[in-house]
């Protein structure tokens, strides 16, 4: 039966099983790490791309246009698994410019409708 042993400096752990072979368990460790980080990176772009046009009425910081109208703005965003739809006044003659209806969504799903009055 495998159990579990720490290093005589208490710094890392390792399993043992019967046949006293010591598997190293430092490299799941850091796998979870970097996994946790790019998940930490991925709200937080989400969040910021969130909060700038559902809240602020801007053009998203990280997702990029793939569907552009010519005034400038209005048109289709995709981020990592999440996308925003924007229609909005973009040209310099606009009196309000800026976002006017924006849908938020996460993984095709709308999370949020907003339009500016």
């Amino acid at each position: 039966m495998a159990r579990l042993t720490r290093a005589l400096d208490n710094s890392e752990f390792y399993v043992v099983d019967d046949d006293e072979v010591i598997h190293d368990t430092n490299g799941l460790r850091n796998v979870m790490r970097a996994v946790l980080l790019l998940a930490l990176l991925w709200a937080a772009m989400l969040g910021t791309d969130y909060w700038q046009t559902t809240h602020e009425f801007e053009k998203p910081v990280f997702a990029r246009s793939v569907i552009g109208f010519d005034d400038g703005g209005s048109g289709t965003y995709k981020g990592i698994e999440y996308s925003v739809e924007i229609k909005g006044n973009f040209m310099p003659e606009d009196e309000f410019p800026g976002i006017t209806h924006t849908q938020f969504s996460i993984l095709g799903r709308p999370v949020k409708t907003v339009i500016r009055d």
